[in-house]
């Protein structure tokens, strides 16, 4: 009959709609990110590379931050590490609370410069990371944030051992299990897209306070330049000028922890990815499938509870049955996706949440963007250019 005929062709629509949701999930092609299977071509190094420890120079750049200083710059200071290092603090003139505080800490393995004064058109981030390279004596210059530190006290030697061709290195930050568990999930959902990006040679940026540079790179193409009109964005702007072919450092000993955001820092760093998106190079893949993948999931949803209503009033059984199969492979397939990737990084992460999570994603994307718009864009500038 016609109707029999109809409902199996919604039916099939309703199952077909539910498998493409799930293999557009990032999580679906993620098996390495994040795990230890990264780096099973460790066992083909020779004993001399794996030993091979270049000097390097750790960049933080500091802005009333004495507090997250005092509570995560002592991991840094006692790395064991085979070579010479040399963490560079670069901290505010005129910041007596910073500067006494790193005179207490003082280390041979701790070095101090100030931004002047006078610095008032320019991202002070950037340009503290810029007086940071230049004062390095290293190759490598690895930067981070005052919020971030090492759990592992040979996360130095890991982070070097990584270290390859490339003239950039992106590495992961854990947050701590004190953030909200859905910004957590956001977090390592973003890293993933991120990451695997970037296995893919098409580095577009980085969600994380973690890249290793040549300083010779960094110097010879002018640093920042390109990008001196935002006053944040600093980390997705050296992965997207400098990490086209950038190298993924994601051995769990070689993570970061960060402690937990505040609400009005949380919304300030997407509203600061907002202003510097336009900006980034090769972002639109990554965009594209992303799309896809709220719009599969989404419309899989809404169309296996509506049909499903109506084939229940109906008692239409073929559609009923359908667009129940269409929801539990929905539901089943996102959940066991991001749970097998998820608990790689965070085992705190509830499973039965985990749906509802990528759910939210997309109107916290749009609560983003609105509180973007509607943000005073001068608020993002240097006011200069």
């Amino acid at each position: 009959m016609i109707i029999d005929n109809i409902s199996i062709i919604i039916a099939t629509v309703l199952v077909v709609l539910a498998i493409l949701s799930v293999l557009t999930s990032p999580f679906i092609k993620a098996r390495k990110a994040l795990s230890d299977t990264s780096y099973e071509d460790d066992d083909e190094k020779t004993e001399s590379e794996k030993l091979s420890s270049p000097n390097i120079s750790i960049i933080i750049p500091a802005h009333d931050n004495s507090y997250e200083l005092e509570h995560n710059l002592p991991s840094f200071l006692s790395q064991q590490y085979d070579a010479n290092y040399k963490v560079i603090v670069v901290a505010d003139k005129g910041d007596t609370e910073t500067e006494d505080l790193l005179k207490r800490m003082a280390s041979p393995h701790l070095y101090t410069t100030y931004l002047p004064l006078s610095s008032r058109y320019m991202s002070r981030t950037k340009l503290a990371i810029t007086i940071g390279v230049k004062a390095a004596e290293t190759e490598w210059v690895i930067v981070t944030s005052p919020y971030c530190k090492p759990t592992d006290n040979n996360w130095l030697q890991t982070v070097a051992s990584q270290l390859g061709q490339e003239d950039l290195a992106m590495g992961y930050v854990k947050m701590n299990e004190e953030n909200k568990a859905y910004r957590r999930f956001e977090h390592i959902f973003m890293a993933h897209i991120m990451f695997n990006s970037a296995m893919k040679q098409k580095a577009w940026g980085t969600n994380m306070a973690l890249v290793a540079i040549r300083k010779k790179v960094f110097i010879e193409n002018n640093g920042f330049l390109g990008n001196l009109q935002l006053l944040r964005g600093e980390y997705d702007f050296l992965v997207n000028k400098y990490g086209t072919s950038a190298k993924t450092i994601l051995s769990p000993s070689s993570w970061l922890q960060e402690e937990e955001l505040t609400d009005r820092e949380w919304k300030n760093r997407h509203s600061y990815f907002q202003a510097s998106r336009k900006l980034l190079k090769r972002m639109t893949v990554s965009r594209t499938k992303l799309f896809f993948f709220h719009l599969l999931l989404h419309t899989s949803l809404l169309a296996s509870i509506a049909i499903g209503t109506i084939a229940g009033l109906q008692q239409n059984w073929i559609l009923l049955g359908a667009a129940g199969l269409g929801l539990l492979i929905n539901i089943i397939g996102h959940t066991c996706l991001a749970a097998r990737e998820v608990h790689r990084v965070d085992n705190d992460i509830a499973i039965p949440m985990l749906y509802s999570y990528q759910l939210s994603l997309l109107w916290h994307s749009i609560g983003y963007r609105i509180h973007y718009i509607m943000a005073d864009k001068t608020d993002f500038t240097s006011h200069k250019l």
